[in-house]
């Protein structure tokens, strides 16, 4: 396995070297193989999340910016996965991600807590979303959430500036609450929702956790 393992570098090496080009930059996965890379994130977190506590709508409240577990590995592509905690370190979300080699953003993600089932797929200028298998909207670069079919957002994250601590959260044209840009608190374990939030019915909550996992993962997605 070791042996695989170092040619699989070593090729991938001498491929983004030769000539001072990323020979792989025109890759582009087609749509089995993303379905079967999300199988195996999936069956990569097999053994967390069981772990995982019951999650609900007060959970959704306690949800934090640290993680357990995390690990990445690098080959040809990225591969990731970690366990977000409650401000309790409880854990609530487990994650697993991989990042293709591609010139452009091409990444996939599954999310997990003990109830809700998330997919990814981040491209250049919109974001994919599944929730329980189904399509459920396209995130865009302006920060809405929007129908697969076009029309308004049904909810967005609005516009911030250097000096904000948290981003405002919209379902609609409701303010629900805000979310907090990480690095920017000077709590030492904030809440991703900072401020209180409404009692929402169970779309609302997905909704939510919709917008905040690209933020929990933006490291990752640079």
């Amino acid at each position: 396995m070791l042996v695989y393992l170092v040619l699989g570098a070593v090729a991938y090496f001498l491929l983004t070297q030769k000539s001072g080009k990323n020979l792989l930059g025109s890759f582009r996965p087609n749509e089995k193989m993303i379905e079967n890379d999300l199988l195996e994130l999936r069956s990569g977190l097999q053994k967390t999340m069981p772990e995982l506590i019951p999650y609900g709508e007060e959970e959704l409240r306690l949800l934090s910016f640290k993680q357990q577990k995390k690990a990445t590995s690098k080959m040809v592509a990225t591969t990731a996965r970690g366990v977000f905690t409650t401000i309790y370190d409880e854990p609530l979300l487990a994650y697993g991600l991989k990042k293709y080699p591609t010139s452009s953003q091409n990444i996939i993600v599954a999310a997990y807590t003990s109830a809700v089932e998330l997919q990814y797929h981040f491209l250049p200028n919109e974001t994919q979303i599944r929730i329980g298998g189904q399509a459920f909207g396209i995130l865009k670069p302006d920060g809405g959430l929007y129908p697969l079919k076009g029309g308004a957002a049904r909810a967005r994250v609005g516009k911030t500036s250097a000096s904000d601590v948290s981003a405002p959260i919209f379902i609609g044209e409701r303010l629900v609450g805000s979310m907090t840009l990480e690095g920017q608190s000077k709590k030492l374990n904030p809440r991703v929702f900072e401020a209180a939030l409404p009692s929402l019915t169970q779309e609302e909550e997905s909704v939510l956790l919709a917008l905040a996992i690209p933020y929990l993962l933006g490291a990752f997605l640079k």
